[in-house]
């Protein structure tokens, strides 16, 4: 017999022949590559969590060598995202500087956010600017698209300078998206969160 299995890649589906049934995505994953604090990841995972209403885990993952280039993260990406987790966002924190402040693999539903770039000497900036991008780039892995709305984190920004004055979180409307792309993926919302906007009729 042969099961057929419907996979979402990057805002569309793919269907698998001869394929076991993979587990259904609960949540979304985050990995530190390279050596960032314990204290400022888990600060980012919980700010992307209570902001989205979707459960976040911090996975331990082994990942690439923290000095690889992330051009080469980019192209052969090494870090696998568990089938329980809809989208993996990749915080790299290697020992050379890039361009990108962050790069995307759509294929494998992965983001890399390239932190020496965004570093910052104050470190309440340094981290926003992480929570903004982190959000942004689950954002776009589940297929909500950039708004022209400053206030939001989908904000199309251009420039370090801009990237600290957009927001920090998502507008309502795409939030909302957020939530239903997230709900059709079988992700249960996170009831008590105070940013839940999809409700069950």
């Amino acid at each position: 017999m042969v099961v057929t299995t419907g996979l979402w890649v990057a805002g569309a589906w793919r269907v698998v022949l001869g394929a076991e049934r993979e587990p259904a995505p609960d949540g979304l994953g985050l990995v530190v590559a390279g050596t960032w604090s314990d204290t400022q990841a888990e600060r980012v995972r919980a700010f992307v969590e209570r902001n989205t209403s979707v459960a976040v885990r911090l996975r331990p993952d082994p990942v690439p060598p923290a000095n690889e280039p992330l051009v080469d993260l980019r192209d052969g990406l090494q870090v696998e995202r568990h089938p329980e987790d809809a989208a993996l966002v990749v915080l790299y924190n290697g020992a050379g500087t890039f361009e990108p402040h962050s790069v995307y693999d759509y294929d494998a539903v992965v983001a890399i956010i390239n932190l020496p770039v965004i570093a910052h000497d104050d470190e309440e900036t340094f981290l926003r600017r992480v929570e903004k991008l982190t959000i942004r780039s689950f954002g776009l892995l589940l297929d909500v698209p950039l708004v022209p709305n400053p206030h939001s984190a989908l904000w199309t920004y251009r420039t370090t300078e801009e990237l600290d004055f957009m927001g920090r979180n998502f507008d309502p409307p795409s939030l909302l998206r957020f939530q239903e792309n997230a709900a059709a993926l079988g992700i249960p919302l996170l009831s008590k969160s105070p940013f839940l906007l999809l409700r069950e009729e």
